[in-house]
């Protein structure tokens, strides 16, 4: 149904109030809802992922899993599913392999890994090298968790700066 504009002639004073007007009001509330409804229903909104930037050299480090704290704890504010995990390393070293765990907490449980292959990414790979190794086992993460990021291994020689990301849709 369209949108059915009331006439300034409808609404005269001393016109008397007809069904036909209360119809037509009607029924352009109706519309007005089903834009709405259209509208919410159609729109997504992208969430900027969730980062934890480590700079500097960060070989001496790994492996950083103080159980305290990682690399920085996340509270979430919202539900949400977890879409991806990845690693980003900034300058390579010259040997092995970094990796990364994010890690959640409910409530008093313990801390708990989302992956059951954590993103890695080998020296080879190069500056600026993004993982894609990542199996996530837990999706469903919930307002309230904590999340932190690990550093479980590092590439050798002067690694240099990393990006752990955590792609998520809110729920």
């Amino acid at each position: 149904m369209a949108y059915d504009p009331i006439l300034n002639t409808e609404i005269e004073a001393g016109d008397p109030v007809t069904q036909d007007l209360w119809t037509k009001a009607q029924e352009n509330l109706d519309d007005h809802e089903s834009r709405i409804i259209s509208l919410e229903g159609g729109s997504s909104v992208a969430y900027h992922p969730f980062e934890w930037h480590v700079h500097g050299p960060y070989g001496g480090w790994a492996p950083f899993t103080n159980s305290d704290s990682g690399c920085g704890i996340i509270r979430l504010t919202f539900n949400i599913t977890v879409l991806g995990g990845r690693v980003l390393i900034h300058q390579a070293g010259s040997s092995g392999s970094t990796e990364i765990d994010i890690l959640y907490k409910r409530g008093g449980g313990a801390w708990t890994s989302i992956f059951s292959t954590k993103p890695s990414v080998a020296f080879g790979a190069g500056d600026y090298a993004a993982s894609s190794n990542a199996v996530i086992s837990t999706t469903a993460l919930l307002a309230g968790d904590l999340i932190r990021m690990d550093i479980t291994t590092a590439q050798g020689g002067t690694p240099f700066g990393l990006n752990g990301i955590l792609e998520f849709e809110k729920t």
